[in-house]
């Protein structure tokens, strides 16, 4: 009578030893309810091993379950980080659509020149001098002396070319100085020599003791010396400093066009200044 019972344990040890090893490929798929009518099917009568299965194989299917959901985890945060890179290329195309809607702005504002668009391609590092490096050359018809200008203002000139490069020195290098005047509604000229300081500052000096200048006043080219075209914005007034002693004023300038952030400028290329021969 006990050997009957025995084959049956031990037929219940051999199931459960298949199930556990094949749990992986239909643990997903098969219910408990299901896996208990199997094991009526194959143990017939051993309604105490079949209680004690189907709440086993509960537990395998839920295991089962665990590693889809694991998978399917996965395969989203590989889909999060692609749709996370789609929307940084996205942004960075709607940023040079709106800088060269703003470079167009300018070149409407000024339609009496022609222009290259072009990029800019590095800076130079050093210290004393500030200067940055586009990509049109002379093969596209750049030549030193020309204007270069951004979409708020003045940017430099030209002061070297390769066939594929060119050499822009910033106004505000230290060896850089551009005629200018204060943008004034009445029609009095208040006139000076705005002045690279370096880091991207800027001063206008040999101003007038006796000329009203404040500070948020507008600062253009005064095309004087006719090495820079008249009206193109230089920047604006911070500072003004006044001594007695001194025959002339100076105001400190803020540059119209943060020359750190530059990626896009414009080179005007029907305007060339004198040549001093």
């Amino acid at each position: 009578m006990q050997r009957p019972a025995g084959r049956a344990v031990l037929l219940a040890a051999l199931f459960s030893l298949v199930i556990g090893v094949t749990q992986p490929f239909w643990a997903s798929r098969v219910d408990g309810a299901a896996l208990g009518r199997l094991w009526d099917a194959v143990l017939p009568g051993t309604d105490a091993l079949s209680e004690f299965v189907q709440p086993v194989a509960g537990v395998l299917s839920g295991l089962g379950r665990i590693r889809e959901l694991e998978e399917e985890t996965q395969q989203l945060r590989a889909e999060l980080d692609r749709l996370r890179g789609e929307l940084t290329r996205m942004r960075e195309i709607e940023a040079e659509n709106q800088r060269l809607r703003e470079l167009l702005g300018a070149r409407n504002r000024t339609p009496n020149f022609q222009f290259a668009l072009a990029d800019v391609i590095g800076r130079e590092p050093g210290p004393f001098v500030e200067a940055i490096i586009v990509n049109r050359g002379s093969q596209d018809g750049i030549e030193p002396g020309m204007v270069v200008i951004g979409a708020a203002g003045l940017v430099g000139k030209v002061v070297k070319v390769s066939a594929g490069t060119a050499r822009v020195l910033l106004i505000t290098d230290p060896s850089n100085a551009v005629a200018a005047r204060i943008q004034r509604s009445d029609a009095r000229e208040v006139t000076g020599l705005v002045v690279g300081q370096g880091q991207g500052r800027l001063v206008m000096r040999y101003i007038a003791q006796g000329e009203p200048v404040q500070v948020g006043d507008q600062v253009v080219t005064s095309g004087l010396g006719e090495t820079f075209p008249k009206g193109l914005a230089i920047g604006r007034v911070v500072q003004v400093r006044r001594l007695d002693v001194e025959p002339f004023q100076e105001a400190v300038i803020e540059p119209a066009v943060a020359s750190g952030r530059l990626e896009n400028v414009l080179i005007i290329t029907n305007f060339r200044p004198p040549r001093l021969d």
